[in-house]
């Protein structure tokens, strides 16, 4: 098969995953094996597939995706130590959860190859601004005709009322999408001066203050002003000020969720910290393995919230990733964070990547939103634009 052709076998399955990407959660289903239960989303289906169409095609790859490997590999060890510790049948789900962002990491290597002509880039950088976009009109439906969430606490969510949740059926991640989408139209807008950047600009400040998400407002901030260091635009920060502004102006109806002094938070993400500092100690060097805390709270925490859907993670990407791969992942972890730092351009593409990242790096102290999928996605595929061959 030529190069062309598996080019655009390639960008035909980025293409669905794109269309299917907006919808979030709401078209996942479970999966049950026994008394555990495993979520299945479509577009991780379809990130298996450009997996495996990259895998058959042997493409190229850059070569920070080495690094990218290198912390995959010893996540694996890590893994199969664990078999030791727990001994157990469910560590199975533990090795799924690491393939699949095997799969995204090559979901990476798949959109570098097809996104390397301007035109292409162009484009997908609009799309997945656009994506942002359509995201945040269907969290406005959902504010508007589907306020009160506490109905589906019986399903293992949170009980958020009077907040836009929108299709990830959490403000927290929703709020990181919308960041995402308003960091690319701030640069857009920086760069090209065109007054439709600048109302998207407007659109996702406005969006992203009814998620009540303080964690967002931060990685808003952060985004922002790693922009403004990269550029020397002080206009970078305006929208800043402006959401300032309307978080003085929000409405607060009844509910804990919008009340943005709450502390009920605030002692839950501390507890959950320590939990899993208590859970890394156990094993320090190598973690506890991939996807394993639910596993490691029920041993070392005597925990019962096995169906939680925040059983398995952590309130911060950085102690999830120490908790289950150790020491050793965290320090590989964050030196293919800064080598894919040291790389970006100047250009758009870099600065917006910039700016995505220390805004997703904010934002990942308070939620485990590093290995949530769709930021997976979103950053694969923003990573693409501008990571160089011979990085």
């Amino acid at each position: 098969m030529e190069n062309k052709s598996k080019l655009t076998i390639l960008e035909i399955l980025i293409f669905f995953y794109l269309i299917l990407f907006p919808f979030g959660q709401i078209i996942r289903w479970d999966l049950f094996l026994g008394s555990l239960k495993f979520p299945v989303h479509p577009t991780d289906f379809i990130v298996g597939l450009v997996f495996l169409c990259t895998l058959a095609f042997a493409l190229p790859k850059p070569k920070i995706f080495k690094l990218i490997n290198n912390f995959l590999i010893v996540a694996f060890f890590s893994l199969i130590l664990s078999i030791f510790i727990f001994k157990s049948w469910s560590i199975v789900f533990g090795a799924m959860y690491l393939l699949r962002i095997y799969a995204y990491a090559f979901f990476f290597v798949a959109a570098w190859n097809v996104y390397q002509e301007e035109r292409t880039k162009d484009r997908l950088f609009k799309i997945l601004l656009a994506i942002s976009g359509i995201i945040a009109v269907f969290g406005w439906f959902q504010y508007f005709f589907y306020p009160d969430f506490r109905p589906l606490v019986e399903w293992g969510w949170d009980d958020h009322l009077y907040r836009l949740i929108g299709t990830f059926m959490d403000p927290a991640f929703t709020a990181i999408i919308l960041v995402f989408g308003y960091i690319l139209a701030l640069t857009k807008y920086l760069f090209s001066k065109k007054k439709i950047f600048l109302l998207l600009v407007l659109f996702f400040v406005v969006t992203l203050a009814f998620t009540y998400s303080r964690a967002g407002y931060l990685a808003l901030a952060a985004g922002s002003m790693a922009v403004l260091l990269k550029m020397k635009k002080i206009r970078a920060l305006v929208p800043v000020f402006g959401l300032l502004l309307i978080i003085f102006l929000l409405p607060r109806p009844s509910g804990e969720g919008v009340k943005l002094e709450r502390v009920a938070s605030i002692y839950a993400r501390s507890t959950n910290y320590v939990e899993t500092l208590k859970i890394a100690a156990h094993s320090p060097l190598f973690g506890v393995g991939f996807n394993n805390l639910c596993l490691a709270r029920q041993r070392y925490l005597e925990s019962t919230s096995v169906y939680s859907h925040s059983c398995s993670g952590s309130d911060s990407s950085l102690l999830f990733v120490l908790a289950t791969t150790g020491v050793v992942g965290l320090l590989i972890f964050l030196m293919a964070a800064y080598a894919v730092y040291i790389v970006l351009s100047k250009d758009l593409y870099g600065i917006a990547i910039l700016g995505s990242f220390v805004a997703l790096a904010v934002h990942g102290f308070f939620s485990n939103s590093y290995f949530y999928p769709w930021v997976m996605g979103y950053v694969a595929l923003l990573s693409s634009l501008d990571i160089k061959e011979n990085s």
